[in-house]
Formats: C-alpha cells, sequence, structure tokens
C-alpha cells in the first residue's frame, strides 16, 4: 500500500473516479480470489456444455 497525498493545503492534488477508489480500497487477495472463481466458473462451462453440476451431482443449466 502507498500513502498518497491527495489534499493539501486547502488544494486538491489528485482526483479520482470512485471506481479507481474502490480498485485501490481491494486487498490483493480479494482480486485474486475473484479472478479464480472467475476461470474456474469458465472451465465448468466448457467441461458441461454450459451446464452446471452441482454439490449433490444434479446438472443445472
Amino acid at each position: 500500500d502507498v500513502l498518497v497525498t491527495v489534499f493539501e493545503n486547502g488544494r486538491l492534488l489528485v482526483d479520482y473516479s470512485l471506481e479507481e477508489i474502490r480498485d485501490r480500497a481491494e486487498l490483493d487477495i480479494v482480486k485474486e480470489h475473484k479472478r479464480k472463481a472467475v476461470n474456474v466458473e469458465a472451465a465448468v462451462k466448457t467441461i458441461n456444455g454450459g451446464s452446471w453440476v452441482s454439490a449433490n451431482g444434479n446438472f443445472v443449466s
């Protein structure tokens, strides 16, 4: 993490969008988890021809 001065002596030095703030605030471990979840979802859809397999083994479309 890096601290950045955004406000100093009554002046705004850096203006971040809400999306940029959210990206900076999200922990790397959360980003990695989301990335893995997307990859697993894509693999399951590919393997099962677009259907999901539930925990009990039943197919879910």
